[in-house]
């Protein structure tokens, strides 16, 4: 558990405030938050360590070719009458 803070362009700030190891230790861990901090307005996410070649975004411009999308619903939310 840690409490992230993000200040734009790149000010960036976590607190650990607890981790815990499962099972064996020896495998794969990831317990810092700072380090999955990516724009997914950029085409390609290059997530370091994780993937050698990086990860096209949903939003990317050629998204439509890399992911099938599916319609699940809409809500709509109104504003809140005001009380005089």
């Amino acid at each position: 558990m840690s409490k992230l803070s993000y200040r734009y362009p790149d000010e960036v700030r976590e607190e650990m405030i607890s981790s815990k190891v499962s099972g064996r230790n020896k495998s794969f861990s990831f317990n810092r938050a700072a380090g999955l901090l990516f724009n997914f307005y950029e085409n390609l996410i290059d997530l370091g360590d994780i993937g050698q070649r990086g990860f096209v975004s949903p939003v990317a411009a050629n998204a439509l070719f890399y992911y099938h999308y599916r319609y699940e619903g809409e809500f709509v939310k109104t504003a809140s009458p005001s009380t005089k």
